[in-house]
């Protein structure tokens, strides 16, 4: 099984986004996140063969977040926890380059920003060939 890890801070060509605020550096630990603006979009590159995604989440302080993972046609609940957390989801095999997820949530308003959940790790793992039209 092949893991794709994407940092947050990768250039936009590596790891495409769209929907976050700036990138920050957690204040009790080692490591970068983002919030997301309410919906946020990330394309992480296709491993090929089944997917399995691995997502750092967490709703803030004091703050469980309802949130909506969509992965193409597919829409799935996530409850995430005020903690830091990981959650893996098993995707469907995808012939594309890139797997393109996206998620929406409430936010709350902070200063002059609205906040949805926050997005740390990144990565995905798979079995099988490279997609065709990935290019090298």
């Amino acid at each position: 099984m092949t893991l794709v890890a994407q940092r947050l801070d990768a250039p936009p060509v590596v790891l495409p986004s769209d929907g976050f605020n700036e990138l920050e550096q957690f204040a009790d630990r080692p490591g970068l996140f983002r919030w997301t603006r309410g919906s946020g979009q990330l394309q992480v590159p296709n491993p090929g063969g089944v997917p399995v995604l691995a997502l750092e989440l967490a709703g803030g302080t004091a703050r469980t977040v309802l949130t909506q993972v969509r992965l193409g046609a597919v829409t799935l609940p996530v409850v995430v926890r005020p903690e830091p957390r990981t959650y893996r989801l098993l995707l469907l095999a995808n012939p594309g380059e890139r797997v393109k997820l996206n998620l929406d949530s409430p936010t709350v308003r902070v200063g002059n920003r609205d906040l949805g959940v926050v997005v740390s790790d990144v990565g995905v793992a798979g079995g099988g060939t490279t997609p065709r039209q990935a290019l090298l």
